[in-house]
């Protein structure tokens, strides 16, 4: 995957949009995800505003496998 730098970060050129997951449980946003970092996405967008704490949760799971 194709990486583009923010600031001092490297992430993934392509992002995963996460505010239309209301309604998932826990392992549906595990699930999705995982897929994304598989397929090398490491840049989750995501509004504070709509994530539920299961998603809030899930999107730092996933984060703290893409940190070096």
């Amino acid at each position: 995957m194709k990486t583009v730098r923010i600031g001092n970060n490297h992430v993934s050129a392509v992002a995963l949009g996460c505010m239309r997951m209301g309604g998932l449980d826990e392992h549906g946003v595990d699930a999705i995800m995982y897929a994304a970092m598989e397929s090398g996405i490491c840049y989750f967008d995501h509004a504070d505003v709509t994530l539920t704490r299961a998603e809030w949760y899930a999107i730092y799971r996933a984060a703290g496998h893409c940190l070096p």
